[in-house]
C-alpha cells in the first residue's frame, strides 16, 4: 500500500512535471540567494542544487521565529543540522519574493 502512493507521486512527476522541475530548482536559488543577504542566516547559495534550501541562522530562539513565520504564512521547518525551506509546483516566483519580504522583516525583528 505504501508503496503505492510513492509509485504514483513518481508516476504524476515523470508525466505532468520534468518542465516544472527547472522552475522550482530557478525558485529555491532565488530564495537561497534572497536568504543569504538577511541578517542572522547562514547560507552558501551556491550549495543549493535542488529544490530544498537549508540554512543556518545565528539567532537563539529559532522556535519562536518558526512560530511568528507560520502565523505570518511562511513554512518552514527546523532540523537539528538547521533550517529547511522547499519550493515546489505550488510555489511560483511572486510567492518567493512575497516569503522573502516576510521572511526578512521577521529575522530582523529577531537577529
Amino acid at each position: 500500500r505504501q508503496s503505492g502512493i510513492m509509485a504514483a507521486a513518481g508516476i504524476v512527476a515523470l508525466e505532468t512535471m520534468i518542465d516544472r522541475l527547472a522552475d522550482d530548482h530557478e525558485n529555491a536559488s532565488t530564495l537561497a540567494k534572497g536568504l543569504a543577504r538577511l541578517p542572522g542566516v547562514v547560507l552558501n547559495p551556491e550549495d543549493v542544487e535542488t529544490n530544498q534550501v537549508y540554512f543556518g541562522v545565528t539567532f537563539s530562539d529559532q522556535d519562536e521565529v518558526n512560530r511568528v513565520l507560520t502565523e505570518r504564512g511562511i513554512q518552514g521547518l527546523i532540523l537539528d543540522e538547521g533550517w529547511r525551506f522547499v519550493t515546489h509546483s505550488g510555489v511560483y516566483a511572486d510567492d518567493i519574493e512575497y516569503a522573502l519580504g516576510v521572511i526578512g522583516e521577521t529575522f530582523s525583528e529577531f537577529a
